[in-house]
């Protein structure tokens, strides 16, 4: 009598199951921990709403001199923890150094936290936030960049390559984003911002990276993305109000590169 031997692809198929399973379970249990950081920053930041909240917890919005506050297109206005900055502490997600708001009218809407270390160029930043994965970044104050002032840099070489001189620290920074971004919970920008000034419904992560591809309405909304004072108006208006109209341009250009986002998700 013969015996047929088993097929290897009943062999294989339960191992393949297996696997794809522990995958699966890892990327849920990276997915709830990720969750577990979001909910914990959100927590942080919901109740500090105003200006008012923020100084009695001891936030200040930061700014570059003349007035000017911190307000960038994809991570709209960062209030530093004055205190906690000068302590240079390892991060703890309770304790942000920063925290992150859309102003939009006379509201300020809640969209995030930042956790930072100060430290020489030539450390590597860190890799994770409470033991997960994340995408950190790195500032510096750069002083006397040709046009701008004094300024915060992405890094030492973006200062120099800049004209400016750049602090002895880099600033090794993670946002942590407590509302919906399409390039993930601590991504370095988030391109649903523009669009929520705006009034318009953001896109999701799939039309965002289409779009980007078949349209380029990032490259579109990306005028000012560096943490950077706006120029002084030569007709002596100051730069606030420069700076408002430059916010203006860019929630104008977000009105028109909606559509074409919204197009690159219909079938071809």
């Amino acid at each position: 009598m013969r015996i047929a031997s088993p097929s290897p692809h009943r062999i294989v198929a339960p191992a393949f199951v297996v696997a794809v399973a522990l995958l699966a379970s890892a990327h849920a249990a990276r997915s709830q921990h990720s969750d577990s950081i979001v909910a914990r920053a959100a927590s942080v930041i919901a109740p500090l709403r105003d200006s008012a909240a923020l100084h009695r917890a001891g936030f200040f919005a930061i700014g570059f001199g003349g007035g000017v506050k911190d307000l960038t297109p994809f991570q709209g206005q960062h209030w530093i923890q004055v205190g906690r900055w000068f302590v240079n502490p390892a991060p703890e997600v309770a304790k942000p150094n920063f925290l992150m708001y859309l102003p939009i009218g006379d509201s300020l809407v809640p969209i995030g936290a930042a956790y930072t270390r100060r430290l020489e160029p030539s450390i590597a930043p860190p890799s994770d936030l409470d033991g997960d994965t994340v995408e950190w970044h790195s500032h510096v104050f750069c002083r006397a960049v040709p046009g701008e002032g004094n300024t915060l840099a992405d890094g030492t070489d973006d200062c120099k390559a800049r004209g400016g001189t750049p602090g002895p620290r880099e600033i090794k920074m993670v946002h942590v984003w407590t509302i919906a971004n399409p390039d993930g919970p601590y991504a370095h920008d988030n391109p649903a911002l523009p669009f929520i000034a705006a009034g318009l419904r953001p896109p999701i992560a799939r039309v965002a990276r289409r779009a980007a591809v078949r349209h380029r309405p990032r490259r579109e909304l990306r005028g000012a993305t560096r943490h950077r004072a706006p120029p002084d108006d030569s007709r002596g208006e100051g730069r606030e109000a420069a700076g408002a109209r430059e916010l203006a341009r860019h929630i104008a250009r977000a009105r028109a590169a909606a559509p074409r986002c919204a197009a690159s998700e219909r079938p071809a």
